[in-house]
């Protein structure tokens, strides 16, 4: 294996366990930027394709939309059981 190639297995490797690891820390502060920083820092240095750039981005913005739509959705369903008239017996 050339040296190229192994510069681009290592750095999809490295992109792809940041967002595994943004994955298990979804909803906490920053927990997006290591997986961002990585993905940018590998298309800057040129061991990613520009695609293969945004086809991270966008599976790093597909995970916290998806938690964004969650929380939002458990937010509401809380905000209408505190809005709720209580019945009484």
């Amino acid at each position: 294996m050339i040296q190229q190639q192994m510069d681009h297995q290592t750095a999809t490797g490295w992109v792809a366990s940041e967002i595994n690891m943004f994955e298990k820390t979804v909803g906490q502060p920053n927990a997006s930027c290591a997986a961002r920083s990585v993905n940018t820092l590998a298309l800057l240095l040129r061991v990613i394709s520009l695609e293969e750039h945004n086809y991270f981005l966008a599976h790093i913005e597909r995970i916290a939309n998806q938690y964004n739509t969650q929380f939002l959705a458990a937010c509401r369903e809380k905000m209408t059981n505190i809005s709720a008239p209580h019945q009484t017996l």
